[in-house]
């Protein structure tokens, strides 16, 4: 993605950003706000942990990203992080910190960030992470919509079901003529219950007119 179009895909999405450093969250956030539809800020990962509970209670939704410094009194953004992600398990966040360690990194991913970037903020950097966190997230998008989809047929085909049962006369045997099923109707209208008739012969429901042949 190119500048254009990653503002363009991040112009409906929503973000918190948390960073310790006055200058530099007034600095960035003016930054972010030219991409993405809103951003708030918070000074630590309390009052980050705060307002991404009071997002959630006022909008029934998540940010789409998180973006938060690692270091930071009262509570760091990896801290911060584990928390976010046992009230959310599929949030998105970036990490920007001034330490560049391999110990930092392997302790980001064994909880589950992927995106690191490091400080000073080289925007071009930023914004190679910007288009990976949107195709990303367009994805889990599409995998959402997929799953949604699923479960509205499901529902659809449980309607069906249900009242294909109440409203059809039905029934099923096997090759050696035992009941394997029937509708609520065939139960209704022949007088045997399910239970008395699964497994059983169809002989049982023989009419005394119909020929063996049949």
């Amino acid at each position: 993605m190119n500048i254009r179009e990653i503002r363009d895909a991040a112009q409906f999405f929503t973000v918190l950003y948390v960073e310790d450093d006055t200058h530099l969250r007034k600095e960035s956030a003016i930054l972010f706000e030219n991409f993405f539809k809103r951003v708030d800020t918070a000074i630590d990962g309390v009052d980050g942990l705060n307002r991404y509970e009071e997002y959630f209670e006022q909008n029934g939704c998540y940010y789409d990203f998180v973006i938060s410094d690692l270091n930071m009194p009262n509570m760091g953004g990896l801290e911060m992080s584990r928390e976010i992600f046992i009230r959310n398990s599929k949030q998105s966040i970036l990490i920007i910190s001034a330490y560049d360690d391999s110990q930092s990194l392997q302790e980001l991913m064994s909880v589950g960030i992927t995106q690191y970037i490091h400080k000073p903020i080289d925007q071009k950097e930023l914004f190679q992470v910007f288009s990976t966190m949107l195709e990303s997230h367009k994805v889990e998008g599409k995998k959402d919509q997929e799953l949604n989809n699923i479960q509205k047929l499901n529902k659809e085909l449980d309607t069906l079901i249900t009242t294909f049962d109440t409203y059809v006369i039905a029934s099923r045997t096997d090759l050696l003529g035992q009941i394997t099923y029937v509708s609520e109707a065939f139960e209704l209208i022949s007088g045997y219950t399910q239970e008395e008739l699964l497994g059983k012969s169809r002989n049982l429901l023989h009419h005394s007119d119909m020929p063996n042949e049949v």
